[in-house]
C-alpha cells in the first residue's frame, strides 16, 4: 500500500466515522418528530451494522498499518479504539439519549483517530521518504 492509497483510506475512514456520527445524532432528532426522515430508514440495524463495520474495517487496516510501518505513535490506535468501544456499547448497553450521545462521540473519536493518522504521516520522516 503506497502512501497515497493510505491517506485515501483515512479519508474514506473519516468519511464513513462522520457519516455514522450524523446517522446516530439524527435518529433521536427524527423520533421526537424535527425530521421528516423516514423512521423505518434510520431505525433499521442495516445502515448502523455497515456503518460500523465499514469504520472499524477503514480504522483496523489504515491506522495499524500507520502505527507498523510508519510513525509508531499509538495515539492514534487508542483515540480508534476508545471510539469504536463508545460505538459499540451504545449498540449493546446504552440506550436512548444516553446511547445516542455515545454513539455520536465513538463516531467522532473514530474520525479524530484518522485524522491524527494523517497528520503523523504527513510529518513522519519515513513516510515523505516514500
Amino acid at each position: 500500500m503506497t502512501e497515497k492509497s493510505a491517506a485515501v483510506l483515512d479519508r474514506c475512514g473519516i468519511a464513513v466515522s462522520a457519516a455514522c456520527a450524523l446517522h446516530c445524532a439524527a435518529a433521536p432528532l427524527a423520533l421526537s418528530g424535527l425530521l421528516t426522515v423516514p423512521l423505518g430508514l434510520l431505525q433499521s440495524e442495516t445502515p448502523e451494522v455497515l456503518l460500523i463495520a465499514l469504520a472499524a474495517s477503514a480504522g483496523i487496516v489504515g491506522l495499524t498499518r500507520g502505527y507498523r510501518r510508519r510513525h509508531r505513535r499509538s495515539r492514534c490506535l487508542a483515540t480508534f479504539a476508545a471510539g469504536l468501544a463508545l460505538l459499540l456499547a451504545a449498540e449493546t448497553v446504552f440506550h436512548g439519549g444516553f446511547g445516542a450521545a455515545s454513539a455520536v462521540c465513538g463516531a467522532l473519536c473514530m474520525s479524530v483517530a484518522h485524522l491524527l493518522n494523517l497528520k503523523l504521516c504527513r510529518s513522519c520522516p519515513d513516510c515523505n521518504a516514500d
